[in-house]
């Protein structure tokens, strides 16, 4: 079982990259080197954040991208579904077919049950959120590296 995917995981490094400087135009290239992503996957990436809303893009030597919108605004669940689709923790389709128990099956319901909790969760986290973890993270690395 995948909860999250390289596209998701790579979207929401390259959101959280662009939460820290959110005023400056990053160039792709550069986003893409420094996730160790290539430039196609990221450039793709890149362009499915700027049709949803959430990052602006603009050519030339200047350009780049930078978040459109404020990082308080963009939901993890929002980034998953974007390039995942729905939460789905259980497939109850097998080769475009139901399941013959799904209308009894008493495993389902509470599957769902936990789909939407752990939606809930996801919900629940930003990428400003996830910005303020990485500070806070920065922070005591810089601070154990001082001790050594």
């Amino acid at each position: 079982m995948q909860l999250m995917t390289k596209q998701s995981d790579y979207a929401i490094r390259f959101l959280l990259r662009l939460a820290q400087t959110p005023e400056t135009w990053i160039p792709s290239r550069s986003l893409a080197e420094r996730e160790g992503v290539p430039l196609a996957f990221a450039r793709r990436l890149l362009v499915s954040l700027t049709k949803e809303g959430w990052i602006a893009s603009r050519e030339g030597a200047e350009g780049g991208c930078r978040l459109q919108i404020s990082a308080k605004r963009i939901r993890l669940l929002d980034v998953l579904e974007l390039f995942q689709g729905k939460l789905k923790l259980h497939a109850c389709l097998f080769r475009n077919q139901h399941c013959p128990n799904r209308l009894h099956c008493v495993l389902r319901p509470r599957i769902q049950g936990i789909e939407q909790k752990v939606a809930q969760e996801f919900a629940a986290i930003t990428i400003a959120d996830l910005h303020q973890d990485q500070a806070l993270v920065n922070r005591s690395d810089r601070t154990i590296r001082e001790k050594q």
